[in-house]
């Protein structure tokens, strides 16, 4: 998963520091140069983020990154949820913009729940 973060995240920042205007017809809300700008930043933290955590030996010191990437996409659903009325109809990415945000944080909960199971597990049979 954190593979996936890592190209996805990069891309998406680099989307919205280079070309904003490209972006701005992509996204739910409307975009301004700056505005994008600045929003470029959390897509390319979380993604250098999961690159520091590919790289790490042991689930106990992946747990609270994953759970906070966790927390980061799924706010970004439930505020997208809660003001979906305010966006422009004109705007055909509003809907889309929510799915993948809802996926996303429904792939990293079943990911994160099934490396507790296997954890579980391991310290089951070593005990």
């Amino acid at each position: 998963m954190f593979v996936e973060v890592v190209i996805v995240g990069p891309t998406i920042a680099g989307l919205l520091f280079i070309n904003p205007e490209f972006m701005d017809s992509r996204w739910p809300w409307p975009l301004d140069p700056f505005d994008a700008r600045i929003m470029a930043a959390w897509p390319a933290a979380c993604a250098l983020w999961a690159a520091t955590m590919y790289f790490q030996k042991d689930w106990a010191e992946i747990k609270m990154g994953v759970q906070s990437l966790v927390v980061y996409s799924g706010s970004l659903f439930v505020v997208w949820a809660i003001t979906f009325g305010q966006y422009d109809p004109a705007r055909n990415n509003r809907w889309a913009y929510g799915f993948l945000t809802g996926a996303f944080s429904l792939v990293l909960v079943y990911f994160y729940w099934r490396h507790e199971r296997a954890r579980g597990r391991s310290s089951a049979r070593a005990g």
